[in-house]
């Protein structure tokens, strides 16, 4: 009997992939139903009136991220008054790790729409799918 069988690399991506979704769900969510959701190739990182805003762990984001994103942990102590502290004329892309629905960028962009910021976007499939997508990634804070 024959056995299909993955190359090495598919089952570390796979691995990768299925780690990011379990780590990005968070029991706690707002309604962030009505954002909008952008694609990796849509962002334009040299716009200066929009901010990336990684709310993953610092640990993560040190691992790999968005090149000029900031980072603010939803899942940290004082998220609220953080993110209260940014500039609202500014259009802010929000990420976790894949952007499942019932996330951790749900809840921060829930969390920011209550806070009254006008111009939010979520990144479709996350960081997970801006390195698929080729995009660059950032490993310097």
């Amino acid at each position: 009997m024959m056995r299909a069988s993955l190359p090495t690399g598919s089952i570390a991506l796979f691995s990768l992939a299925v780690m990011a979704l379990g780590a990005c769900v968070d029991s706690e969510m707002g309604d962030a139903s009505a954002i909008p959701e952008i694609t990796a190739r849509e962002i334009t990182l040299t716009t200066p009136d929009v901010v990336i805003l990684d709310v993953r762990t610092a640990a993560e984001f040190a691992a790999g991220h968005v090149p000029g994103a900031i980072n603010i942990d939803v899942q940290a102590k004082g998220f609220d008054n953080l993110v209260a502290e940014l500039d609202r004329s500014k259009t802010y892309v929000v990420h976790c790790a894949a952007n499942v629905e019932s996330g951790r960028s749900t809840k921060a962009l829930a969390t920011m729409d209550d806070l009254g910021f006008d111009h939010l976007q979520s990144l479709q499939g996350g960081f997970v799918a801006w390195a698929e997508s080729g995009s660059p990634v950032s490993t310097t804070p």
